[in-house]
């Protein structure tokens, strides 16, 4: 079995404009997506309501520019789809005592990621209010190569346009 978070996101376009003043002026939130979190690596408690309650602490945030918050939550099949085959599902883990989320992002299909990009891998500790830390990604490019960072990536791609 499996636990599958989805929250919704949104962004306050009123809060961009300089004479935006928060709690005064009238804000403009608009629906932008949201994510799927996955709990499949952990023997879920009997109490999943409160295990829920830590997870919920760890994925929402709020601020006068944007909000995440919870849309709702399933215990499902470990078989079951938990989204579309475009989105990409966040693997959630308890590891130590501390929760660490993984995002793999395939890019050969519905990739927006430029071409030489295969696969995009990224792993953080989950922090209250989705504070992060410990953050990496990796770039897996379609030569083989394994890229670890932004620089490191800016780098494969200059040293591409030098052997070109």
């Amino acid at each position: 079995m499996k636990l599958v978070l989805n929250t919704q996101y949104k962004e306050n376009y009123a809060a961009h404009d300089e004479s935006y003043v928060h709690g005064v002026s009238t804000p403009r939130w608009k629906f932008k997506g949201g994510d799927t979190y996955v709990v499949t690596r952990y023997d879920l408690p009997s109490d999943i309501e409160g295990f829920v309650e830590e997870l919920k602490g760890l994925v929402e945030y709020s601020d006068e520019g944007s909000m995440t918050y919870l849309l709702d939550w399933n215990i499902m099949d470990n078989t079951q789809d938990v989204c579309e085959d475009w989105e990409t599902p966040v693997d959630c883990y308890k590891v130590n005592g501390r929760w660490v989320a993984m995002k793999r992002t395939d890019n050969r299909d519905h990739g927006w990621r430029r071409r030489e990009i295969l696969q995009v891998e990224e792993t953080w500790d989950m922090l209250p209010d989705a504070g992060r830390d410990n953050y990496k990604i990796e770039y897996l490019m379609e030569d083989g190569d394994l890229i670890i960072g932004h620089k490191g990536l800016t780098e494969w791609f200059a040293a591409q346009e030098v052997a070109a």
